[in-house]
């Protein structure tokens, strides 16, 4: 996917002596400008499929890792009720290894 595609996509990691865990975040979700409000009620204007977030499909990450071997990398997604494990490559101190989609955040851990 271009960089230019990955505007919206924030990402933050984790590390402890075991694994690493990459918190990455869709922020293309559109958000309503016309909300009604009262009465304890909340009421957007529009269909619910104008404001879908945009998934990201196969969105390509390499991550700089410490000494040694990745042992493995998996995927955890609101979506799914299981992980995925990932396919990777390791050349030194880079990992890199492809998200398949991502439609609101996606946890991965790589375990070391």
């Amino acid at each position: 996917m271009p960089a230019a595609s990955l505007a919206g996509l924030r990402a933050n990691l984790w590390r402890n002596k075991n694994r690493i865990v990459a918190h990455f975040v869709n922020y293309y979700c559109p958000i309503p400008t016309q909300v009604e409000m009262g009465k304890g009620r909340f009421k957007v204007e529009g269909s619910s499929e104008q404001f879908a977030p945009k998934v990201l499909e196969k969105v390509a990450v390499r991550l700089h890792v410490p000494a040694g071997k990745v042992a493995s990398v998996r995927a955890f997604d609101p979506d799914s009720a299981q992980p995925v494990s990932l396919p990777y490559t390791q050349k030194g101190n880079s990992v890199e290894f492809i998200l398949p989609a991502i439609r609101i955040y996606k946890l991965v851990e790589l375990t070391l």
